[in-house]
């Protein structure tokens, strides 16, 4: 009994009921009191009775005891009861939640398959099956509900009467503890009753309730499952994150064991659905961390694989901290120099990149090639790796020129080691002629591309990705260095290749004829790349969609080369509307956004709209300076723009107001000999005499005539034009005679 209740019994209660136990015990084992004195000693029958009065306590003690155990049992079925219910709750709550998911789902896939038919797009069919998917899963996940909700039904149920159980026993053995028998009648005769071992005892509705449980158990594991694969399919199609919640409800629990999870893990990871695999092994994690400790090698491995899975599922913080974590515990229980800890740290650095931190990971790279060179020798693939990941980070906190210099170097050791044909090489070299022009020096990148593409060409193929992506690049740095001809006739090839190997929708051909129709524009005019850029965006609308940042991009492309192309009242239009996307897709704040605006107002001009560019540059004014602040160079050449255009909608008084305050601005931030501070002064001067004060203006420009010979010469043509205006102002204002000297 004592090992039962050792077993079985909450810690709390151990205590206790280890002291019933043994009080059982004693009374047990003692012998019933002789009778008083002065009664009369049994003879040999009463003997018997004597002997059978024994045998019928000691019975009846057994029973006790055997009630004890069945209560024992039936406390267990109801801890576990109360878990199953907890479960069903939350399986409840998950169902509830993606029924309400594919409700939305359905609705908007509805309305997407409706738009599509009405303007007969090609998109018609896969929305129509992608509607009809949602729309049974939402019917499977409405029966699978039904079926949990009855679920929790039985269970309470079951709970109820196990209860009912629980107080019948529980007042039996209280009965017993008052010196009384269940039945209010004699002591039964000692063959009239009979202790059975624990693995006999006789208890039909206690077998129902453990074969109750056992199909709850199966239940919830299968609606369990259900509920993964469901959630998995609606990842597969983009539906928006749902949460799973598959807690182990036991250690025992046959879907919950560690081999299991790990299967499960295993073929989640295999299958690419690295969500579901991040949340197995971290429950691995869990369950190991509880069965064998923390330190131990199963747990630090779970440990591991869970932080893995989260960064192949796009959680890059999430797998950053948690290997930071491990990381310190390897380092503790492993030591800093163990294989397992040296791999922890590089994936957690490249994590720490991942999650947007650059410079972090670039440091922490370069610490742990140190260590690595140390201890696993230069020549190392696991040095090599971590040598061309520091590359790539420093690469991305910016610093191209070291970034070249550390490919450059490393390319010599992996063609030593890996071999000149090694895909790392390779793929280094790549790297390598990409920061070259990055770091400013496009013509050594071009001929380090020219290179690379004959061996790429020759070891990988001609129509392999990294293939491509050279050709793609060498037209890029042809172009910067050579002639927009020669890259128009580059990309033209790459893009009927790309078209072959990839498809016409693959998002490197919609790049490359992006760029295709850049290098048209320099090469053949503004006209044929606006064409081209009608054609793609409209190939990128339906591809993409029109919030895609790329669609936009190439909006805007469009319309620059539409106003570049003569049509600036074409060009306007697409840009207002461009500009309403822009606003409510990135925010009125994105710098893409500003952009457009900026060209909005300038395009205006183009058309002679002055008091529309007037009223845009107003309000772009005012919400740079928001952003940037008041002294921004950007704000103070765009406050120059905004006077000019006032000037020109006819409104001189405002513009010389405005022209005034900016001069005072620009002589504080930029300083009095400023060239920019130079050319307000001088506008402050002409729009001060259109404005009907020739006085104040032939004053004006006298002192800037002094500073600008002063800054500039007296030859400079900002110089002769000034004293242009100041002869001709004080010609007008006092005769010839008086501009003589001028």
């Amino acid at each position: 009994m004592i090992a039962l209740i050792r077993a079985t019994v909450p810690p709390e209660l151990r205590e206790r009921r280890q002291q019933q136990a043994l009080e059982l015990l004693r009374s047990a084992i003692e012998a019933p009191r002789l009778a008083p004195e002065g009664v009369p000693q049994p003879g040999a029958s009463a003997g018997v009775t004597v002997a059978g009065a024994m045998v019928s306590l000691n019975t009846e003690q057994a029973k006790h005891l055997e009630t004890y155990a069945q209560l024992t049992r039936a406390m267990e079925w109801q801890a576990q009861l109360r878990q199953a219910a907890v479960n069903s709750e939350k399986l409840v709550w998950v169902l509830l939640g993606m029924i309400g998911k594919l409700q939305e789902r359905v609705s908007s896939l509805t309305g997407e398959r409706d738009r599509l038919v009405a303007a007969a797009g090609e998109g018609a069919s896969a929305a129509t099956q992608r509607l009809n998917r949602a729309a049974d899963q939402q019917v499977r996940a409405e029966k699978k509900l039904k079926h949990a909700r009855e679920k929790q039904r039985q269970t309470r149920e079951l709970a109820t009467q196990l209860q009912d159980r629980i107080d019948a026993m529980t007042a039996e053995l209280n009965r017993f503890r008052a010196g009384m028998a269940p039945d209010s009648g004699p002591l039964p005769a000692a063959s009239a009753t009979r202790g059975r071992p624990a693995h006999e005892i006789e208890d039909p509705d206690g077998n129902d309730i453990e074969a109750a449980l056992l199909r709850v158990d199966v239940v919830i594991d299968a609606d369990t499952d259900t509920v993964v694969r469901i959630f998995d399919e609606l990842k597969r199609d983009g539906n928006p994150d749902l949460v799973q919640d598959n807690p182990l409800t036991s250690k025992d629990n046959q879907n919950n064991d560690w081999s299991n999870l790990a299967d499960r893990a295993r073929s989640a990871a295999a299958e690419g659905n690295h969500t579901a695999a991040a949340s197995l092994y971290g429950l691995m994690a869990d369950a190991a961390t509880r069965q064998v400790g923390a330190d131990h090698p199963d747990a630090l491995t779970s440990r591991y694989h869970h932080a893995e899975e989260a960064g192949f599922a796009g959680d890059h913080a999430a797998a950053r901290n948690l290997l930071a974590t491990l990381v310190t515990d390897q380092t503790r229980v492993l030591g800093p120099d163990h294989p397992d800890t040296l791999r922890s740290r590089h994936f957690h650095a490249f994590r720490t990149g991942s999650a947007g931190d650059p410079t972090a990971a670039r440091n922490l790279l370069a610490t742990l090639v140190t260590d690595q060179t140390r201890i696993l020798g230069p020549d190392h693939p696991s040095t090599l790796e971590a040598r061309h990941d520091h590359a790539f980070t420093t690469a991305a906190a910016g610093d191209h020129a070291i970034a070249r210099d550390l490919y450059k170097s490393l390319i010599v050791d992996q063609t030593r080691a890996l071999g000149p044909q090694h895909r790392n090489t390779l793929t280094s070299r790549q790297n390598h002629a990409g920061e070259t022009g990055l770091a400013g020096d496009p013509a050594t990148s071009r001929v380090l591309y020219e290179s690379l593409i004959v061996d790429q060409t020759r070891i990988l193929g001609p129509d392999h990705p990294d293939t491509l992506r050279s050709r793609h690049f060498h037209a890029l740095r042809t172009g910067a260095t050579r002639s927009a001809a020669a890259a128009r006739d580059l990309l033209a090839a790459l893009v009927t290749d790309l078209i072959r190997v990839f498809g016409p929708d693959h998002p490197g051909t919609l790049t490359a004829r992006q760029h295709h129709a850049d290098q048209i524009m320099q090469a053949d005019g503004w006209a044929t790349a606006r064409n081209l850029f009608a054609v793609l965006v409209t190939d990128l609308t339906r591809v993409l969609g029109p919030d895609h940042p790329s669609t936009l991009t190439a909006r805007h492309q469009h319309a620059d080369q539409t106003n570049q192309a003569g049509d600036s009242a074409g060009a306007r239009d697409l840009l207002a509307v461009l500009v309403t996307d822009l606003t409510r897709v990135l925010g009125p704040d994105h710098p893409s956004t500003l952009t457009a605006r900026d060209d909005q107002a300038h395009w205006a001009v183009q058309t002679s709209d002055w008091a529309t560019a007037r009223d845009l540059l107003a309000a772009w004014v005012s919400d740079l300076t928001r952003i940037l602040g008041p002294d921004h160079p950007r704000i103070l050449k765009a406050r120059h723009d905004h006077a000019f255009h006032t000037m020109q909608a006819g409104d001189s008084a405002a513009a010389r107001k405005l022209l005034a305050a900016l001069v005072t601005d620009q002589t504080r931030v930029l300083g009095p000999d400023h060239p920019s501070t130079l050319r307000a002064r001088h506008d402050h001067a002409r729009w001060t005499m259109q404005a009907g004060d020739s006085a104040a203006a032939r004053k004006l420009l006298a002192a800037l005539v002094t500073d600008q010979t002063r800054v500039l010469g007296a030859n400079h043509q900002g110089t002769l034009r000034a004293r242009d205006d100041q002869a001709r102002w004080t010609k007008q204002a006092g005769g010839p005679g008086s501009a003589r000297g001028l």
